[in-house]
């Protein structure tokens, strides 16, 4: 089997007015849960450019009527704990065992894990 095609290039997560490129560097320091979106660009390795997938995280956050729900046709994904490593981890696992090869063959895996950025838009008509 070849190796892996696909890359994680960034990870952003905005938290009030601090925007994050490492989910490790979260401050959660006095804080029971926590819940988040964050936007990962995956692209094939060796290759310039990435598509955005997005996710909602809920850190946690018990099953009660306070915990917000989440807009329709959105990915939430429930943490038992409170740990930016084990998220990191979990997202980085999961972009792995999508890969298929190729970034087209991997793209029907990453979007049953994540938001596309392009979920819903009309293709292109070739002229």
């Amino acid at each position: 089997m070849a190796g892996p095609s696909l890359e994680i290039k960034y990870v952003l997560v905005e938290l009030g007015d601090e925007v994050y490129q490492d989910l490790r560097l979260i401050p959660t320091g006095g804080l029971a849960e926590l819940e988040f979106q964050v936007t990962i660009g995956i692209g094939e390795i060796d290759r310039p450019g990435a598509d955005d997938f997005s996710l909602c995280c809920l850190c946690n956050m018990k099953r009660k009527k306070s915990v917000p729900a989440a807009p329709a046709n959105t990915a939430v994904k429930r943490f038992d704990h409170l740990d930016m490593g084990r998220v990191d981890a979990w997202i980085r696992d999961r972009v792995r065992k999508c890969d298929k090869g190729t970034y087209e063959a991997s793209l029907p895996n990453l979007r049953l894990v994540f938001d596309w950025e392009f979920e819903g838009c009309k293709p292109l008509v070739s002229r």
